[in-house]
């Protein structure tokens, strides 16, 4: 079974029209929807424009084709672009009612651009050509899914057993789902290698936007080892404008390119977590605030805990 645990939402129209933001507002007639769309959809399509998807994952997604040659089809369910191999089916290219073509310039925000977000949103389904903001997503959120199980599971097999053909089955599980080709035991040597297969190319494209990988992040320690955090600044680069959103971009090229750049080059120790609110802290004097709050590195308590940080594996080599 696919999806394990989800939280259930109804579809617009079958459920109640105001927008409860808060626990304390108690309306029967309560929406019974999320804001997710709302957030994802592109300005155009009504949408806030607020979130993107990264140029990294679209070439993720790019770099590699199914065993006949075809796009890996979960591109066209994670990031809203037209891609000229959609051509030849019905909704192949559709943008919520509108038919996208060659010559259309889609992107989240009108003013900063970005790749659009399809998941969790209806932008493939071609239910209706604008949407209606506030909390009136029906697309239930999936918190487990049965991909997230076979991934973990390779992760851990690797982990404690290094490379191991058992490893390997369980992320072909996943991968044959798309109809990609098998992975090959042989071409991972080392479990740092296979770990930068699962965590740098299996698990983004099998759970992009679907909220998890700043924790995944945060329990592979990627913030407390420079390398990693490297690697985190190059694969966030984005390019702030309307055109060329779907251009490779490059870490090295934002220092003379005004339009790119990196969320992580904002980056401070200890903000990896979210700080606990001032009010909180100002109500209970036993609560002292977090890593977040004060600014401070968790790289020696990471450490400390006997827990290390896979090194940077060059997956082409």
């Amino acid at each position: 079974k696919e999806s394990l645990f989800e939280v259930q939402f109804l579809d617009l129209e079958s459920q109640g029209t105001d927008d409860e933001w808060t626990p304390v507002n108690t309306s029967p007639n309560a929406t019974q929807g999320s804001a997710i769309e709302s957030n994802f959809a592109p300005g155009n399509y009504g949408g806030w424009a607020d979130i993107s998807a990264s140029p990294w994952l679209y070439h993720l997604f790019k770099a590699e084709r199914t065993t006949d040659g075809k796009l890996d089809p979960r591109l066209y369910w994670t990031i809203g672009t037209y891609e000229s191999d959609w051509e030849d089916f019905e909704y192949g290219n559709v943008a919520y009612t509108s038919k996208l073509t060659a010559t259309d310039n889609i992107v989240t925000n009108n003013t900063y651009g970005g790749l659009p977000i399809a998941k969790f949103t209806n932008l493939r389904t071609g239910l209706y050509s604008t949407v209606i903001t506030g909390l009136h997503d029906g697309i239930n959120l999936r918190l487990m899914r049965y991909s997230d199980v076979l991934l973990r599971a390779a992760e851990c097999e690797n982990e404690v057993n290094g490379p191991t053909q058992q490893a390997i089955d369980w992320i072909n599980e996943v991968r044959n789902r798309a109809d990609l080709p098998d992975l090959e035991l042989a071409d991972f040597p080392t479990a740092d290698k296979l770990f930068e297969q699962i965590a740098n190319v299996e698990r983004p494209k099998e759970f992009g936007c679907e909220f998890g990988r700043g924790f995944d992040l945060i329990r592979w320690g990627f913030f407390y080892k420079n390398d990693r955090l490297q690697q985190l600044k190059e694969h966030s680069v984005v390019r702030r404008s309307v055109t060329g959103t779907k251009d490779p971009v490059d870490y090295n090229d934002i220092a003379t390119d005004s339009e790119l750049k990196s969320s992580f080059d904002t980056y401070l120790p200890g903000h990896e977590f979210l700080p606990i609110v001032q009010q909180l802290l100002n109500k209970n004097p036993n609560l002292s605030g977090n890593s977040a709050n004060f600014s401070t590195d968790n790289s020696t308590y990471f450490s400390e805990n006997g827990w290390t940080v896979h090194p940077v594996v060059d997956l082409s080599k």
